[in-house]
């Protein structure tokens, strides 16, 4: 199944909410066909894009949009929240791109949230307003994109890993969390397949 994009969106001050739920013993794969494009609204407004994923015993989703570019001018928040029954499995890659090519990158902030058989396995918020941090060696150290990839449901152990310009965290009970920084999203893709190759899909 595929998430078709609009030309151009969400505005400040757009709220943008996507439900999925994948019942028990089905697989969905759920791909992007454009990139999601968000830009500054009249007054200055945030704009905020909330995913709500529920996989049921035994189902399987693949989650892998394409990327949000963060406009100049913009200031959007993400979401996502995850509740994964004991069995089943999720992949979810999120791209995010600060700004388009040579602009100013727009403010974004996000939160993920993902609970496996009724226990919290990941809680992370990012906050990627502040230039300095951005440009800062032990935050982004300049990068244009950032790119994770959530895996959870793998049957092995996760051993912790890194590479050029990419990482590998296990995750408590279950789960992985790869990582890649790059100056755009084709080298982050990239980089994110070096981080998960390794792991037992």
């Amino acid at each position: 199944m595929r998430l078709v994009a609009s030309a151009a969106g969400p505005l400040g001050g757009d709220q943008l909410d996507l439900r999925v739920r994948v019942g028990a013993g089905a697989h969905l794969r759920l791909i992007g066909t454009g990139a999601t494009l968000a830009l500054p609204g009249p007054r200055g407004e945030r704009s905020r894009s909330a995913v709500h994923i529920e996989v049921e015993p035994d189902g399987i989703l693949d989650y892998l949009p394409d990327e949000t570019i963060v406009c100049a001018g913009a200031d959007h928040h993400t979401e996502l929240r995850a509740d994964i029954a004991t069995g089943s499995r999720l992949r979810c890659r999120e791209m995010l791109v600060l700004g388009r090519h040579a602009e100013d990158p727009g403010r974004l902030t996000t939160a993920t949230h993902v609970v496996l058989s009724d226990s919290p396995l990941l809680r992370q918020s990012l906050d990627l307003t502040d230039r300095r941090l951005l440009a800062s060696p032990s935050y982004l150290a300049g990068a244009k994109v950032l790119a994770t990839e959530l895996l959870v449901g793998n049957k092995d152990p996760v051993t912790p890993s890194t590479g050029p310009w990419w990482s590998l965290t296990p995750l408590a009970g279950n789960g992985a969390l790869a990582t890649a920084l790059a100056d755009d999203p084709a080298t982050a893709t990239d980089r994110l397949a070096d981080a998960t190759c390794a792991v037992a899909r």
